[in-house]
């Protein structure tokens, strides 16, 4: 007891030291929490209206708490005295300034549904890699070798995050204690300020987890950080080494039965499970770098090859989901894992310990390819796409001079699938072509667009899986009379559920508004009716849903049906009476995953005060 006692007191003390070993990484993370704070405290409009100075800030600042972390290290390893880490403080303070003000005053906006302006995603793509590059800096100069390096950060993470999850459960327990018990009115956003406290605190335990780097490798306490603990060294070499073995074997058998039988699994699945395995695999070669237990070593021989096998099969799935649907976002990113995968087994096979260094950096110079311009996760799905449909829509005389025409005679059912499948992909963009439009996603508008119905490959796995089962129901009539009753509602955007506030504070006295609750994909959702009072109708949407599923069960075969009724949802109250009509329906169920899901596209509500 009294030595787990001293292992708490000792981390309390160097994550307290940590505030003057790595100032520019706690302030940062101060002023990171500090605008949490504000974001929590302030009423929701100013939240709203301000959200993008607000991301601008928690960006910057979290990119200073890494940055600083990886420049005061490879400072400090280079013998640095104290002029110098100051004058390497001073730098990750101007940086993080400018970051700010690079992000804010810059072209790195957009907006959102409800109007506002956000971080443009490829901008935070930006960020996140400019992260990652601070930590692997951090990794690479931190440690005896990277392996090692790399096991005591990641040793730090689970130590602070412990620490965090600990003093938040006790914390919020405290709280939860005296609301129930003395204090009735405390306000929930006490819950918020523990967790940011929380999270505070566990970050400054991983900033001082690390030893003195400036003592290099004679810091006593550096190799005791490096080194694996007993219990840790019996995972990796008795448990893990032998399951990747294992499924090693499986996989190669797997792979011969796919390419032998002719019958492929989803893309998806195939890609997942093999990049999935082989990046397992490559982690834990680093982990196990040091163990010469013969297990291990035949491990470090037999995987790297084995890990290749599998990821040329990969290579071969990749390419035959391209030549089908092109490069999508889900196509690039296994095609980006799988040069990294393909680069880093090869490297082992011809290197062993001295590909690690080699290894890291190329996820470094991945994610900068991920993020560029022209080339990135961003532009060249979009910039393919594009160029695939264009090129079959003016070969059919359906794209003349940018305006987009419907077919005015019969084409192949490869094309259909073809346009079908890049239109829906764009038309989920920001970057989509001016003759495409979000109202497409109706099949009724597609029609009338491109003059014939969405057609989907059998192929197709990324809009409805595979074997997924599916009902989507279209309005057929244009007029609804709405003589017998008193408003008529247009609905608020669908959102997903953490919005309500801002909706419900747009209604003005005397007005009423239709709102769609939607907390994910597989929620049927909630229809609300609001007024300046707060909620007067809620409609739980799982009873209508299940109704349409009782006249239309769901089929192998995709079910398309042209109505009015079952697309119109009433329910009332003692005040109200309401009528909601959908221009659009959509259900589907993956048998694989047994999920649900839902869609739907409120053309109108008309309210009746009793």
């Amino acid at each position: 007891m009294n030595s787990f006692i001293i292992q708490i007191k000792n981390a309390l003390k160097y994550g307290y030291k940590s505030i003057t070993v790595f100032p520019t990484s706690f302030l940062s993370a101060l002023g990171f929490a500090i605008v949490t704070i504000i974001r929590i405290e302030i009423n929701w409009q100013s939240e709203i209206s301000n959200n993008y100075l607000f991301s601008c800030l928690h960006w910057s600042l979290a990119f200073g708490a890494f940055l600083g972390l990886a420049v005061l290290t490879v400072v400090k390893q280079k013998n640095g005295n104290k002029m110098k880490e100051g004058i390497a403080n001073v730098l990750v303070g101007f940086v993080v300034v400018l970051t700010f003000f690079v992000l804010y005053f810059l072209e790195s906006k957009s907006k959102n549904y409800a109007g506002y302006y956000v971080i443009a995603d490829d901008v935070r793509g930006r960020m996140i890699v400019m992260i990652l590059l601070s930590i692997l800096t951090f990794i690479l100069n931190s440690g005896s070798n990277p392996a090692s390096s790399l096991f005591m950060t990641q040793k730090a993470m689970v130590v602070a995050l412990l620490y965090g999850i600990v003093v938040m459960s006790g914390a919020s327990s405290v709280a939860a204690a005296v609301k129930g018990l003395l204090y009735p009115n405390l306000t929930e956003k006490i819950f918020m300020y523990v967790s940011v406290f929380s999270g505070l605190l566990a970050f400054s335990v991983f900033l001082g987890h690390f030893p003195d780097f400036s003592l290099g490798e004679d810091d006593p306490r550096r190799a005791q950080l490096e080194r694996q603990p007993n219990f840790v060294k019996a995972l990796f070499q008795y448990i893990l080494v032998p399951i990747i073995l294992v499924m090693t074997g499986v996989l190669i058998l797997w792979v011969a039965r796919v390419l032998l039988q002719n019958v492929w699994p989803p893309f998806v699945l195939l890609s997942s499970v093999s990049t999935t395995y082989v990046l397992s695999g490559i982690w834990l070669h680093m982990m196990v770098s040091e163990a010469e237990i013969p297990l291990v070593k035949l491990y470090r021989r037999i995987f790297p090859v084995g890990g290749l096998l599998v990821l040329l099969f990969e290579v071969w799935a990749i390419m035959r989901q391209i030549s089908h649907f092109g490069i999508k976002y889900t196509e690039y990113a296994f095609v980006v894992l799988v040069i990294f995968a393909v680069i880093s087994t090869v490297l082992l096979i011809f290197n062993h310990k001295k590909a690690y260094v080699m290894i890291l950096m190329l996820v470094g110079v991945l994610g900068l390819v991920m993020v560029m311009p022209y080339f990135g996760y961003y532009d060249l799905p979009v910039r393919n796409q594009i160029s695939r449909l264009e090129e079959t829509l003016i070969a059919q005389e359906m794209l003349v001079e940018g305006v987009l025409q419907p077919a005015n005679h019969e084409i192949s059912l490869e094309d259909k699938e073809m346009i079908t499948d890049a239109a829906m992909f764009l038309i989920g963009t920001q970057e989509a072509p001016s003759y495409l439009s979000q109202i497409m996603f109706n099949p009724t508008e597609f029609k009338k667009s491109f003059g014939f119905e969405p057609t989907y490959s059998e192929m197709d796995e990324v809009w409805f899986g595979n074997g997924n089962k599916g009902l989507t129901l279209e309005l057929t009539v244009n007029v609804i009379s709405s003589s017998d009753y008193d408003f008529i509602l247009l609905p608020a955007y669908p959102y997903r559920e953490g919005m309500e506030d801002f909706s419900k504070g747009a209604v003005k006295e005397g007005e009423y508004k239709l709102l769609m609750l939607i907390k994910d994909d597989n929620s049927p959702g909630l229809i609300q009716v609001v007024n300046a009072q707060g909620i007067v109708m809620e409609v739980n949407m799982s009873d209508y849903y299940n109704k349409l599923l009782n006249k239309y069960p769901l089929k192998a075969k995709w079910q398309r049906e042209q109505v009015f009724e079952d697309l119109v949802l009433r329910a009332e109250n003692d005040d109200l009476k309401l009528m909601v009509v959908f221009r659009y329906l959509e259900i589907s169920m993956d048998p694989q995953g047994d999920q649900m899901y839902y869609y739907a596209d409120v053309l109108m509500g008309l309210l009746k005060e009793k």
